[in-house]
């Protein structure tokens, strides 16, 4: 009778237990949901993209540049919504692309038409170009000056440089930061997802803030050895401490598909900029890119301009260049 209650009481404590046991979250293995997913990207050859950003940078930051073309430019990207949509190949190396930028204020939005094509990179600056006008680009020539050029062959590279530097910072971040939803999520196309998080908050930050600090030098590594920063940028990261801390609320969302893709991701960041003088700058920026399409035959529906249709980029240069 004895041990007929202990084994009772047993099972009682069993069955109390299991549930218990059963919705304890498993950080670590949420954490390598999301490096294998960030990791699977090295294997988009082909997809459609989609995207917005809503930048409100500080009134620290510099804009003049000694140039009132450049004063320009970088004003109105300063507090501005961003959106793009278009197609990319890795192989051979293609890429098209509406940008559409609308100034803080401003209900009348420009549109920047984006193509790179055997080599060349073809952009129409509606503050500048002439309706149909682009400015040609030579990629091998863009990066020189500083650093690896710029190429075809580095682009074709871009999807596992961003797949790195999602990784090194994942890598750094602690698991238990790490979030599941509960329940999937549907995509656009109908399709299940899973949906991960990481959240800066009060409990954190310092802590992801030190992680962040201490991958800004691997960073800037791979961003040089691709030809993304010029050596003297690279440098000037490597260098910096704190240039950049998170504030709460900022929050990383991904969504992964059932093929392991991510295909969905939203940055909402909310951080203080240090610049080399000392000063800092408050920000805010939402970042959300979507992929569909992956590894399907790309639709690409431009096409190179004709010659009398192009301009040297060199003029651009020019008109940027600092007033003495």
């Amino acid at each position: 009778m004895v041990t007929a209650r202990k084994w009772m009481a047993t099972a009682a404590l069993a069955s109390l237990l299991v549930p218990l046991l059963g919705g304890c979250t498993d950080h670590n293995a949420i954490k390598q949901s999301v490096q294998q997913a960030i990791a699977k990207q090295k294997e988009m050859k082909t997809y459609k993209f989609s995207g917005s950003a809503s930048l409100n940078l500080g009134a620290g930051l510099p804009v003049d540049g000694g140039n009132p073309m450049t004063a320009a430019v970088l004003g109105s990207l300063k507090d501005s919504t961003i959106e793009w949509s278009g197609v990319s190949s890795v192989e051979p190396v293609r890429l098209e692309a509406d940008v559409k930028v609308t100034p803080k204020g401003s209900s009348t939005p420009f549109t920047l038409p984006f193509l790179i094509k055997d080599n060349k990179m073809y952009v129409s600056l509606p503050l500048i170009n002439k309706p149909d006008e682009f400015y040609a680009i030579d990629l091998a020539q863009l990066g020189q000056g500083g650093g690896t050029p710029l190429s075809a062959d580095n682009l074709k590279n871009t999807p596992q440089v961003t797949s790195a530097i999602w990784s090194a910072f994942a890598d750094a971040i602690d698991a238990k930061w790490f979030e599941q939803a509960k329940d999937p999520v549907t995509l656009p196309d109908g399709k299940p997802a899973k949906s991960y998080t990481i959240a800066v908050n009060d409990k954190n930050a310092a802590e992801i803030n030190a992680a962040v600090s201490a991958k800004l030098p691997e960073i800037a590594g791979l961003l040089q050895t691709n030809g993304l920063v010029s050596a003297d940028q690279a440098a000037k990261w490597k260098a910096a401490k704190g240039y950049i801390e998170l504030q709460p609320p900022s929050k990383l969302t991904l969504l992964v598909d059932d093929q392991g893709f991510v295909r969905d991701e939203k940055l909402e960041l909310t951080y203080k900029l240090t610049g080399a003088d000392g000063k800092t700058s408050n920000n805010q920026t939402t970042l959300h890119e979507a992929y569909e399409q992956i590894n399907q035959a790309p639709q690409f529906q431009k096409d190179a301009p004709a010659p009398a249709k192009t301009k040297p980029f060199d003029d651009v240069l020019k008109l940027l260049k600092p007033k003495k």
